[in-house]
Parts: structure tokens; C-alpha cells; sequence
């Protein structure tokens, strides 16, 4: 009797472990069919907050969004850049000082932030980037108090409130400061425009030398477009042809240079060639803020271009050029000729 019982409880024990090891294993499953699940939806969340910032930022160079004003029109970037989405034009603005107009240009030309390609503003470009009023101090009154909301109350000037509207963007790091910002536009023969973003917009012009009218600094620069990327050695993919570009720094050369320079190009492990006039005409794009060029701001380099060498040639003595300003091809009627234009080396991936 005693040892039925014994047996009988037996079988009850084990039937218990049993039991509690299968609801184990099937809870663990569920456990990891959970938390796949979370994982996988935390993966489609950051998914679409990245997507949402990569269609801003135009590359990776920008770096991480750092903040956002003027209802969310204006992103600035770690990098600095910040991106207007009204234009869709990226700027860079200089320190809190003033320049005169040729140490600004000088400054925008060695700019290289975010893979460079930045010049100065014209005139209308300063005006769209007029955003939302604030209160500030007139130029040579710096504000030594504000209120809470952030406007200027007493300046150092005199004691008494003396400011402005100013339409300038938050994302500008100029505190309390309003400006006039230089753009690239010759007045004259000796003088150049400045825009101000006082009272909604006004224009003035000063020698580029002279430092009693000196202005602020904006650089400029087309969006970057997604279809290009760039890596480590400085060669780009074209995500749309496969194609993959190198371009040789510094100043133009002849075609018999650019010929041996591209076959000779060891960048990325080798395999270039000098690109043919269809390759070059698949980087055509919309003519650019510049109203010259037709090349995306990607291949943007210091100096300017519009020329650069094909490997085709004409007939024997001749050789092909291609022209970004205008879209097309042309020829030069010597290729060993002192004649020179800028070197592309090009490959498949």
C-alpha cells in the first residue's frame, strides 16, 4: 500500500517536472518570438528616423541633425551646415566677427566643411533665407541685457533700447547680432554688395578692402543630391550608372597628361580610364545656382572648371572635350598643343 502510494507519487513528481520544463521551453520561445518582434520594430522606427534624416542631409559629411528652427525650416548639422528646405540650398556661417569682402572671399575659398564646393551668395540667395523677426541691437551696440523671451532690452551703446527687426535664421551662431553679410556680387569696379537682414532686407555696398563697412560671412552651396557617394580615397559612385569617378586635383593639363595620368591612376586599387563623352553627359544635370554649370555640386573642387577631357578622339590630330557649361561636347584642333582642360578617370564597380 504504502509503496503504491510511493510509486504514485513518484509518477506525479516527474509528470510536475516534466510539465514545468515543457511550459519553460515554450515560454523561452515566446520570449524570443517577443522580443524579435520589439527588435524588430525598434529597427523599423530607427529605419524611418534615419531615412527621414538622410533625405535632409544630401551625405553623410553633414553629420548628425544638431537642431532645427524656424518651424522646421532651417536643419543645422554637426558639421555646422545648416539646410534651408525652402531652397533647398546648404550654408555655413563664419565666426561671430566681422570680414572685409576680400578676406571673406578668401575665407569661403579654403572652406572645406563637409567636402567643400562653397562660394559666396549672391544678393537674391541672402534674401530667401529670410525667416522669422526678432529683436536686435543696432550694429556697434552690443546688448548687455535681454528679457526673457530673448530680446534685446539695453545696449552698451548709450544705455537706451535701440534695435532692429532682423529676419535673419536662428540656426546663424551670431548672438544678439543682425548684420549685413557679404555676397559675391561687384557693385562696380570697386566696390561690392552687402544684403542686411534688418527690416526685412536692405542693401549696401563698401570697398573689399575697406574695414569701416566690414560684414558677416555666409558660404553657399548646392544640396548635395543622394544619387552620389564618396568614400575614404576620394572616389565617387554614381548610384544611378555604376559608375565610379576619381578627379585629379588641382589645375587644368593637356590631353596627352590626362591620358597618362588616368592610365597610370592607382587610387582604389587601379582599373581607370579617361571617360568617354556618354559617361561624361550622364553627369549632366539641372544647371546649378551658379547659373554656369550643369555638374552636381558633388564633384565640386577650390578653383572652378568647365572643361574636362575625353578619351575619344576627333581624328588624328584633334581631341575631345566635354563642356559643363554647356552640356555637351567639343573639340580642341590639337591634342599636343599647349590646350588644357580639367582629367576625369572613370570605372565600372
Amino acid at each position: 500500500m504504502f509503496m503504491s502510494i510511493e510509486k504514485y507519487g513518484l509518477r506525479i513528481t516527474k509528470f510536475l517536472a516534466v510539465f514545468f520544463i515543457f511550459a519553460l521551453l515554450i515560454g523561452s520561445a515566446a520570449c524570443e518570438v517577443c522580443f524579435a518582434q520589439v527588435a524588430e520594430s525598434k529597427a523599423q522606427d530607427s529605419s524611418k528616423v534615419g531615412g527621414a534624416v538622410g533625405s535632409n542631409s544630401g551625405g553623410s559629411e553633414l553629420g548628425a541633425v544638431e537642431t532645427t528652427s524656424n518651424n522646421g525650416r532651417f536643419t543645422k548639422y554637426s558639421s555646422g551646415v545648416f539646410v534651408d528646405s525652402s531652397s533647398g540650398l546648404e550654408w555655413y556661417a563664419s565666426p561671430n566677427e566681422d570680414y572685409t569682402w576680400t578676406r571673406a572671399a578668401n575665407w569661403i575659398s579654403s572652406l572645406d566643411v563637409a567636402d567643400g564646393g562653397w562660394r559666396m551668395p549672391t544678393r537674391s540667395e541672402l534674401a530667401g533665407l529670410k525667416a522669422d523677426r526678432f529683436r536686435c541691437p543696432q550694429k556697434n551696440h552690443r546688448c548687455t541685457e535681454i528679457d526673457s523671451e530673448g530680446e534685446c532690452i539695453k545696449t552698451e551703446y548709450d544705455g537706451k533700447i535701440r534695435t532692429y527687426d532682423c529676419y535673419r535664421p536662428g540656426v546663424i551662431d551670431w548672438p544678439l547680432v543682425c548684420g549685413f553679410v557679404w555676397s559675391g556680387e561687384a557693385r562696380d569696379s570697386t566696390t561690392m554688395w552687402l544684403f542686411g537682414f534688418y527690416g526685412g532686407g536692405v542693401e549696401s555696398w563698401n570697398g573689399p578692402d575697406e574695414s569701416n563697412g566690414d560684414g558677416r560671412v555666409v558660404a553657399v552651396r548646392a544640396h548635395r543630391s543622394d544619387r552620389f557617394t564618396k568614400d575614404s580615397h576620394d572616389i565617387i559612385t554614381d548610384k544611378q550608372t555604376g559608375l565610379q569617378w576619381y578627379m585629379r586635383p588641382g589645375s587644368d593639363i593637356s590631353w596627352p597628361q590626362a591620358k597618362s595620368w588616368a592610365k597610370n591612376l592607382r587610387v582604389g586599387g587601379g582599373g581607370w580610364r579617361m571617360p568617354t563623352s556618354n559617361d561624361l553627359e550622364k553627369l549632366v544635370g539641372p544647371k546649378q545656382p551658379d547659373g554656369i554649370s550643369y555638374l552636381d555640386p558633388f564633384f565640386s573642387q577650390k578653383g572652378k572648371f568647365i572643361w574636362v577631357w575625353v578619351g575619344e578622339i576627333r581624328h588624328s590630330p584633334s581631341a575631345w572635350f566635354f563642356s559643363f557649361r554647356d552640356g555637351e561636347d567639343n573639340w580642341r584642333f590639337s591634342r599636343t598643343r599647349d590646350y588644357y582642360a580639367r582629367a576625369f578617370a572613370v570605372r565600372s564597380r
